[in-house]
C-alpha cells in the first residue's frame, strides 16, 4: 500500500534514511539559499516525497517509478508540490528538467547489469545543476562481506543478498567520479548503519 514499509519493513532504517536526505537537504538550501528541485528516482508508493513535500511546501518535487503498481500509489497520494512520472532511469529522456538534488534509495542494486547501471548514473549526472548533489542510498558488496566475517565469528548464518538485488561495489564510485561526480562528507559517515544491522 502507502505505507513506509511498503518497500522496506525496517521502519529504523527508513527514518535513518529520511533524517540523512533531509539534513543533506538542509545543508545544501543553506548553502544555495534558494527554494530547491528534487527528483526521487525510484521513488516506489511516493513515502519519502510524502515526508519531504510537508517538510518544504515551497519546494518542486519530482518522483520516478518503473513500477506501474507502485507509481500509481504514489500518483495518488496527490500530493501539491510532487509530480510523478512512470518511467526507467536508464533511459536518456527518462526526465527532462534540471534539478538541484537527486535521490537513490536501493534503486542501483536493482539494476543488474553493471553498464546500465553506468548508464542511469551519466543521466543523473546530465540532469543535475551545475553543484547539484546527488544522494546515492544504495548498498555494497563490500559492507556486506564485512557483515557476514563479523557474523561468521560470532557463529551466525550469513546473509544473503535478496534474489532481487546486486549489491554494487567500491570500484563503481570510481566509476560514477569518472562521468564527473565529486565524493563529498556527508552529514552521517559512510557505512553509517552497519552498526545496526550487525546487532
Amino acid at each position: 500500500g502507502d505505507k513506509g514499509t511498503s518497500t522496506i519493513k525496517d521502519q529504523f532504517i527508513r527514518n535513518s534514511e529520511i533524517s540523512f536526505i533531509t539534513k543533506e537537504i538542509e545543508k545544501y538550501k543553506n548553502q544555495v539559499n534558494q527554494k530547491l528541485v528534487v527528483l526521487d528516482v525510484g521513488c516506489g508508493n511516493g513515502y519519502v516525497l510524502s515526508v519531504l513535500s510537508e517538510m518544504y511546501p515551497d519546494f518542486e518535487f519530482y518522483g520516478v517509478e518503473f513500477t506501474k503498481e507502485l507509481f500509481d500509489i504514489a500518483q495518488a497520494r496527490n500530493l501539491k508540490n510532487v509530480t510523478f512520472f512512470n518511467g526507467d532511469c536508464r533511459n536518456t529522456d527518462f526526465f527532462s528538467k534540471k534539478v538541484d538534488i537527486i535521490i537513490t534509495e536501493r534503486v542501483l542494486i536493482n539494476i543488474f547489469n553493471p553498464n546500465e547501471r553506468l548508464i542511469a548514473v551519466k543521466n543523473f549526472y546530465e540532469l543535475l545543476n551545475k553543484g547539484g548533489r546527488y544522494l546515492l542510498i544504495e548498498s555494497f558488496v563490500e559492507s556486506w562481506q564485512n557483515l557476514n566475517m563479523a557474523r561468521k565469528e560470532m557463529v551466525l548464518d550469513t546473509i544473503p543478498q535478496s534474489p532481487q538485488n546486486r549489491y554494487i561495489d567500491e570500484d563503481f564510485i570510481k566509476n560514477i567520479k569518472e562521468i564527473g561526480f565529486k565524493e563529498i562528507n556527508g552529514v552521517l559517515p559512510p557505512n553509517y548503519l552497519s552498526t545496526y544491522f550487525y546487532m
